[in-house]
C-alpha cells in the first residue's frame, strides 16, 4: 500500500524542508522512478545513511560518493584574526571540522538553474546579508 503523496512538499526557493517532509518526498520521488516505499522505510533508509557517514566521519575517514558529494574531516590549524570589537590581534583555537563538497551532478543541477531561480536566490542572500547587517 502506497502513502498519500498528492499534497506538495517542495514548494520553491528559499523554502526549508524538514526531516519528515524530506521522508515524504522520497516516497514521491521512488514513486517517479517506479518502487515504492513508504515513509517509514524512507526513514530508516535516511537514519543508516546518516548513520554510517557519521561513524566514517567520527574515525576521520573521508566519505567520498562519486558525482555526488564528498564530505571530509579536515583539520583547523591555528590563524590569527583581527577582533573588530577590541581592535586587537588575536589567535583561533586548532581543531577539526568537516567540509561538504558537492559532487558533478549537483553542481550540474545547480549549473542549470533557470534564471527565475537564480533572480530568488539571489534575492534571499542579499535579505539575509541586509539583515546579518543590521543586528
Amino acid at each position: 500500500m502506497t502513502e498519500n503523496t498528492n499534497q506538495e512538499v517542495v514548494k520553491g526557493v528559499g523554502d526549508v524542508i524538514t526531516a519528515e517532509d524530506f521522508f515524504k518526498e522520497m516516497v514521491k520521488v521512488s514513486e517517479q522512478q517506479g518502487s515504492t516505499i513508504t515513509s517509514a522505510d524512507a526513514k530508516k533508509a535516511f537514519n543508516l545513511f546518516r548513520d554510517t557517514v557519521a561513524e566514517c566521519i567520527s574515525k576521520g575517514i573521508k566519505v567520498q560518493l562519486t558525482g555526488f558529494l564528498t564530505i571530509t574531516p579536515v583539520f583547523k590549524p591555528v590563524r590569527k584574526v583581527f577582533n573588530i570589537a577590541t581592535r586587537t590581534p588575536m589567535e583561533t583555537k586548532e581543531g577539526a571540522l568537516i567540509t561538504a563538497k558537492p559532487g558533478k551532478r549537483l553542481k550540474k543541477l545547480a549549473a542549470s538553474y533557470d534564471e527565475t531561480t537564480v533572480i530568488k536566490l539571489k534575492d534571499e542572500y542579499l535579505s539575509k546579508k541586509k539583515n546579518s547587517n543590521t543586528t
